[in-house]
């Protein structure tokens, strides 16, 4: 018997007055006392789950020990004295602001401090070294929520692991939102909200692909007050399934970015080259086409601007081919990336 059907019958026993009740009565009240006391059991878990992720992430931000993990923060701190200096590192707060579609036009008026912190530049630090800003792309939806808060919490315990002369610098979570509308998650974890694209075959439209809005929200990303004010002259682009294990090292430069190679991204492949030969520059040997896509991908800033309106451009194009669209599928919006990096004199 379910829960609703112990409660149910336990309402029409105690209209019933019997003078002794029976062994199958008595039962029935049982279960329906357990059900009650292992619900209240199950929101109370939940609630402490939610105060335990909020005093962690408050924890990680402002570099103190916390309930979850407190044993390996202590032993990095053990290991580097520099870790503790990297304690401070992070703002207490999240900050988050909005941008639309036409950023320069059009910026709606931020929810709160919208410049990026700029870190002190750390006192015996290799010369070589060169920081960079995370930016983790998100959408709606509580999937992805969940993975944001993840991701995020492994970037701050990265950070703080890796000390003050680490590569890893600030964080933004670039939101693609309907409307550029804020979310829930705008005061756990710093936010620039970009407009999402609608649906249909308009000009701002997804094109009945979401995953288009990954080169619009660039498209929006370098055009705000936000991008140019991050101090970093680097991004490093992640999504909300990605997980920093540790402080990953900036290889990049300002002529050539650093990304992941895909095995079914390989220009070269018989099934793939006649549709990438088609969109490519024909004095650009495919051979230079890198099997990367935007993520996990680091770039300097000036590059990423430069490339943002091709990467768009390219995938509306290759989204209207049939054969792009066939070969490639979800695949597209990476595609898309590398041909106009190729022609817009980057490696």
């Amino acid at each position: 018997m379910g829960i609703e059907g112990s409660v149910f019958g336990a309402s029409r026993l105690a209209s019933i007055a019997a003078p002794e009740p029976s062994i199958p009565m008595i039962l029935r009240l049982v279960v329906v006392a357990a059900s009650l006391v292992v619900i209240g059991l199950l929101v109370h878990a939940n609630t402490l789950v939610g105060s335990s992720r909020n005093a962690h992430l408050s924890a990680l931000r402002a570099g103190g020990p916390s309930a979850v993990g407190s044993s390996t923060a202590a032993a990095a701190a053990s290991e580097s004295p520099q870790a503790g200096a990297a304690q401070h590192s992070q703002p207490a707060k999240a900050s988050h602001m909005t941008a639309t579609s036409e950023p320069a036009q059009h910026a709606t008026p931020p929810l709160a401090a919208t410049t990026p912190h700029a870190e002190a530049a750390p006192q015996g630090c290799p010369p070589t070294r060169k920081p960079y800003h995370v930016v983790m792309t998100a959408a709606t939806g509580i999937y992805q929520e969940w993975q944001s808060r993840i991701a995020y919490y492994h970037y701050l315990k990265q950070k703080k692991a890796g000390g003050p002369c680490s590569d890893i610098g600030g964080f933004t979570r670039l939101f693609n939102s309907p409307s550029a509308a804020p979310d829930k998650l705008m005061d756990e974890i710093p936010t620039l909200v970009v407009k999402q694209l609608g649906h249909g075959s308009c000009d701002e439209c997804d094109h009945g692909f979401i995953v288009m809005n990954r080169p619009w929200g660039a498209v929006q990303f370098v055009e705000t007050e936000h991008f140019r004010n991050i101090p970093e002259e680097y991004l490093f682009f992640i999504e909300t399934d990605h997980m920093m294990m540790r402080p990953p090292l900036n290889g990049a430069t300002p002529e050539k970015p650093v990304g992941f190679g895909f095995y079914y991204m390989i220009s070269t492949d018989p099934k793939l080259q006649p549709v990438v030969q088609k969109f490519l520059d024909p004095a650009i040997d495919i051979r230079t086409v890198d099997n990367v896509g935007p993520s996990p991908l680091l770039v300097h800033k000036a590059m990423l601007k430069r490339v943002a309106r091709p990467w768009w451009d390219l995938s509306v194009k290759m989204k209207h081919d049939s054969d792009a669209n066939h070969i490639f599928g979800w695949v597209l919006r990476d595609v898309g990336l590398q041909p106009p990096s190729l022609t817009t004199d980057d490696e």
